[in-house]
């Protein structure tokens, strides 16, 4: 079977998510939207690769971004790197999504072969990232045969019953314990629906980094605001927040789209109040009482390199979630231009 590609920088955000939401693997990283923050703030460049069979029908897409990750340094290295062109990446999560699983080899094939012409044509030092963890046809021996350095992850997906009181008593006593525990210690649990909890979750994730979480707010102010504008405005982002006598001591920010949930960034106090798993609770009951299908945890180690990483992958597996192994991938293209990025970074 014959098949075409065409790349674009922009689509209609309708179309390309109508598309996507016919596979069932596809989550809101691979929305038209996902990106947009990105490409405001940073001024980075976003692909969409389509492929159609044939007979014209879409079998194929991959929405990913080009930016510069030397974004962090010093002034200098940023002026010589924006000079140079050096420092630039193709990066994504969740795809590419295969809409016929018969030619699934094929199409992949040609998306990575796509992908490896745009990185020639803009400079692109290297390809990153990660496969849907809901499409079991990725497999690690694809990528290494193309020279990919993989690095095998899972996430905890839970496949979402129609009750959550069902839900909750099939949990371990020890999860329902701290969950009773927290309700005891008057936790709240909202949504975030404002620009102001947003910035508030923001204080309190970087109020645990830095000694001043409000400088680093006020220069990504563009990020935060086109997040609101194109992930919550448009329905594809969630925060869940928890609170503590008025006060936040917990956030999870979640994508959500075609009955997926997926938690991404995880806050929480150094207060021990059950705050986490009251939190975590309430988000998959808001998941069952909206008729959501699969709520996804977020990515672990399988092979846990420190206490951190074995703590995430030990909670993560508390709540009833199937074990899904995924991939991260990444290939350099310019081994020189990637090691003069790498002198930069360190300036």
């Amino acid at each position: 079977m014959n098949f075409t590609v065409t790349i674009e920088n922009q689509v209609n955000e309708d179309d390309w998510d109508a598309s996507l939401i016919k596979s069932k693997h596809a989550t809101a990283f691979q929305s038209a939207n996902f990106f947009k923050p990105d490409q405001i703030a940073n001024n980075s460049k976003p692909i969409f690769i389509k492929i159609f069979n044939q007979d014209e029908k879409l079998v194929g897409q991959l929405s990913c971004i080009i930016n510069n990750k030397i974004k962090k340094s010093s002034t200098i290295s940023k002026f010589l790197s924006n000079q140079l062109n050096l420092g630039s990446i193709i990066h994504w999560k969740h795809g590419p999504i295969i809409h016929d699983q018969i030619n699934h080899q094929k199409i992949l094939t040609l998306i990575f072969a796509t992908l490896e012409k745009i990185c020639k044509e803009e400079h692109v030092e290297m390809i990153k990232g990660t496969s849907p963890p809901l499409d079991l046809n990725f497999c690690e021996s694809f990528f290494k045969e193309h020279n990919y350095e993989v690095i095998p992850w899972k996430s905890y997906i839970i496949n979402l019953p129609s009750s959550s009181d069902d839900f909750f008593a099939s949990l371990h006593n020890k999860i329902r314990y701290d969950i009773r525990k927290g309700i005891k210690n008057n936790l709240s649990f909202e949504i975030g629906s404002t620009l102001e909890q947003i910035n508030e979750f923001g204080l309190l994730k970087y109020g645990k980094r830095v000694d001043d979480p409000s400088k680093i707010l006020d220069q990504g102010k563009d990020a935060i605001k086109s997040a609101w504008d194109y992930h919550f405005k448009k329905g594809i982002r969630k925060l869940f927040l928890v609170r503590y006598n008025g006060e936040l001591i917990g956030g999870v920010n979640a994508l959500v789209m075609n009955n997926i949930v997926c938690h991404t960034t995880v806050v929480n106090s150094s207060k021990i109040m059950q705050g986490g798993s009251f939190l975590t609770w309430n988000s998959i009951k808001w998941a069952i009482e909206n008729n959501y299908l699969f709520l996804d945890l977020g990515g672990a180690n399988p092979n846990p390199k420190d206490k951190k990483e074995e703590g995430i992958d030990h909670y993560k597996s508390k709540w009833n979630g199937i074990e899904i192994p995924f991939f991260r991938f990444s290939k350099i293209f310019n081994k020189k231009r990637s090691k003069v990025s790498g002198l930069l970074r360190r300036l």
